[in-house]
């Protein structure tokens, strides 16, 4: 069972409460000396990563969440459409420390697939879901307290309520419309002052949590966006 290392990250079950099938999602980034995760560990609150996170976290949310897409598909649907500065090695990267397994597979030649192609295959889209919000909950609160006017109430409080606010913004950043998210979220990212989190110390908090550190490697622009094909 993942440890919660946020304390204002809302707490989400480790089981579809539907199927009762355990769900495999990440609480904090892969910490392995081996490649491919040994380069460097992913920087959850950097500019780009951040707006990776949060258009995947509004599409696992959405009508147009497909189980295994293919994944230039998914890029392209996501980002090269809507000219956002987001490569495909952001998007599996942020894929990879989202989940607690390989999802990435290559799917062979059939009828319906003339050549091989290299699909994302998602378990549970919950997965995806708690998986992202480790990573935005790094940075949310810290960014909305820092845009609210001063006048407005900022997402304080004890542990648990601060965590009901994190959960009804996270429905709102999943929910807002497009026009709407560009301008509050992404445009304050790639202004001249930018807007800048620290990265948390993983292992430091993984110490303080008494958890076990898990280091296993694992083998504007406003469009119709084209509907994604599943390979599963």
């Amino acid at each position: 069972m993942p440890a919660y290392l946020n304390p204002y990250q809302p707490r989400r079950p480790f089981k579809n409460p539907t199927t009762g099938e355990p769900l495999m999602f990440r609480t904090y980034p892969r910490l392995s000396d081996s490649l491919p995760y040994a380069v460097r560990i992913y920087q959850t609150a950097e500019p780009i990563n951040r707006v990776c996170q949060m258009m995947l976290y509004r599409w696992c949310r959405s009508e147009e969440f497909v189980e295994a897409p293919g994944c230039a598909d998914l890029w392209e649907y996501l980002f090269a459409q809507r000219k956002l500065p987001v490569s495909k090695r952001h998007l599996g990267m942020c894929i990879v420390n989202a989940l607690d397994y390989e999802c990435r597979k290559l799917k062979g030649v059939t009828k319906d697939n003339p050549k091989m192609k290299q699909i994302y295959m998602f378990n549970d889209r919950l997965e995806l879901q708690y998986g992202l919000e480790y990573m935005i909950c790094v940075w949310l609160r810290k960014f909305l307290n820092d845009m609210m006017p001063p006048s407005e109430a900022k997402i304080a409080g004890d542990h648990e309520e601060a965590r009901a606010r994190v959960s009804e913004e996270l429905d709102i950043l999943a929910e807002t419309p497009y026009r709407d998210f560009y301008e509050i979220y992404v445009e304050p990212l790639f202004s001249t002052s930018g807007h800048r989190v620290e990265e948390p110390d993983w292992k430091k908090l993984i110490r303080q949590a008494g958890a076990e550190l898990d280091d296993s490697p694992v083998p504007l622009l406003e469009i119709e966006p084209r509907k994604l094909k599943s390979y599963r």
